[in-house]
């Protein structure tokens, strides 16, 4: 019996070791720009992550994010909500979110394109022809390569 207590003991150590460092991974970095300049990422800003029908709702706090648990075998919508701006990025792989290493996650938008934006943004054929574009990029900490996802609004 004595035996049998000290596995449970052994057994749940293990299990909330494990549960530590999978919440270690989900904690994100974000920083939030427009046109450019870095902002402050307001108290009431959310991010709304949707997934088979469901909709979970993470604040940011301090700049950071805490990644909700989502099904990593399919993808998700996920919307940012900066006070008066919401930018949403549609079918993303849970994948490229559950990295294992520290990563900082840069939202930002553009409504005035300069010279120095358009060579950063290089898919873009036209700016002319742009509302404004809002990207999501991925920055790696430790190791690889980052991405970027652009969405872009047509003008009317």
């Amino acid at each position: 019996m004595n035996k049998l207590i000290k596995y449970y003991i052994a057994l749940l150590l293990l299990v909330f070791q494990v549960s530590a460092l999978s919440q270690e991974v989900k904690n994100i970095e974000l920083t939030y720009v427009v046109n450019g300049k870095e902002r402050e990422i307001k108290s009431n800003s959310k991010v709304f992550f949707i997934q088979n029908c469901d909709t979970i709702v993470s604040g940011i706090c301090c700049n950071k994010l805490n990644i909700p648990s989502l099904d990593p075998t399919k993808n998700v919508d996920i919307l940012f909500y900066f006070g008066e701006k919401e930018l949403f990025f549609a079918s993303i792989p849970v994948k490229k979110l559950l990295i294992n290493q520290k990563i900082i996650w840069e939202l930002g938008f553009f409504k005035k394109f300069g010279d120095k934006e358009k060579e950063e943004f290089y898919q873009v054929k036209d700016f002319s022809k742009l509302e404004e574009l809002y990207y999501w990029k991925f920055s790696p900490q430790e190791y690889g390569d980052g991405t970027i996802t652009l969405v872009t609004v047509p003008k009317n």
